[in-house]
């Protein structure tokens, strides 16, 4: 089984989790693949870090990313569709809060993006911080990552 590579939606991704995702990929000698619309410094220069620039259209980084998909990658995005597009596949993707993504628990976000989308449409609000990303947030997504590389590089 080759290697892991990390497939990283980087547009809307936290930069503390993307930071994150490059000293673990530095550390560990695994490419890391950025995908955007347009381009997204790294903080380390490395042959193993790479920029894929797509066209500005809606889901063209999906389809990249989708096609570019192996086995043994990890996706990462805060893109619901996206990731129900890549568990579809049987493939592994997380989102930038911990989540890993699976058949049985994708129908529930995708049930609550729904209600979001509709309560945004009703400009119902919750009135909390839902969106703010702290200490918390990278934290329970820095376990659910290790946990992840742990298990990928594991099977090799």
């Amino acid at each position: 089984m080759e290697k892991p590579r990390i497939l990283l939606d980087a547009d809307s991704f936290p930069h503390s989790a993307r930071h994150l995702v490059q000293k673990a990929g530095r550390r560990l000698n695994i490419n890391v693949i950025y995908f955007a619309n347009r381009n997204i410094p790294f903080e380390y220069n490395s042959d193993l870090f790479e920029m894929r620039i797509c066209e500005n259209e809606k889901d063209a980084a999906d389809d990249m990313i989708v096609n570019e998909c192996k086995e043994n990658d990890i996706v990462l995005t805060r893109d619901i569709l996206l990731a129900k597009r890549i568990v579809e596949k049987n493939y592994t993707v997380i989102n930038d809060r911990g989540t890993l993504f699976t058949k049985d628990n994708i129908p529930r976000y995708l049930e609550q993006r729904e209600e979001n989308l509709m309560f945004s449409e009703l400009k119902i609000t919750s009135g909390g911080k839902k969106d703010a990303y702290g200490k918390k947030e990278l934290h329970d997504f820095a376990c659910c990552f290790d946990r992840v590389m742990t298990e990928h590089l594991s099977k090799l």
